[in-house]
């Protein structure tokens, strides 16, 4: 069977990957929760793993009313490639405002890499079924051997 994403796909994925970066802005739970699958997956900066829409949603209205209250996020890149019929891989470049962790440490401009398995749904949109996020180290990254 041929894989192809369409051009209305690729937009419906784009669509669901703006609308996530919308509602966090906006600090829109319920927005945010739409375009989750109701058994996703989410891999945290810092390796939680969160099972299922209730889980993901407790842990991210508990952040985004501490932490990262305020705290913005802009996509800088967005790379979508479909993995099977109707499962896409999507990776993102994010820059973060400026935060503190419960730690108490400041961070400042972190960018981020952000991958989300999205899975195409019968009305034709497109929800994150999985999410892993990881902190782009710019020490690191000055010696990526494939650049």
């Amino acid at each position: 069977m041929e894989r192809m994403l369409t051009e209305k796909d690729t937009q419906a994925i784009q669509r669901t990957v703006r609308g996530l970066g919308e509602a966090w802005n906006a600090n829109d739970m319920k927005a945010y929760a739409s375009y989750l699958t109701e058994d996703c997956d989410w891999i945290n900066i810092v390796g939680m793993h969160w099972r299922g829409k209730a889980a993901v949603m407790k842990a991210h209205t508990v952040y985004l009313s501490t932490m990262f209250l305020g705290v913005r996020q802009e996509v800088l890149e967005n790379e979508i490639a479909e993995i099977a019929v109707g499962v896409a891989l999507v990776i993102l470049t994010i820059r973060m405002d400026d935060f503190t962790t419960p730690d108490g440490r400041l961070e400042k401009d972190m960018h981020d890499r952000m991958s989300y398995v999205v899975v195409r749904q019968a009305d034709d949109s497109w929800l994150i079924r999985a999410a892993h996020n990881t902190t782009i180290n710019p020490l690191a990254a000055k010696h990526d051997p494939t650049k």
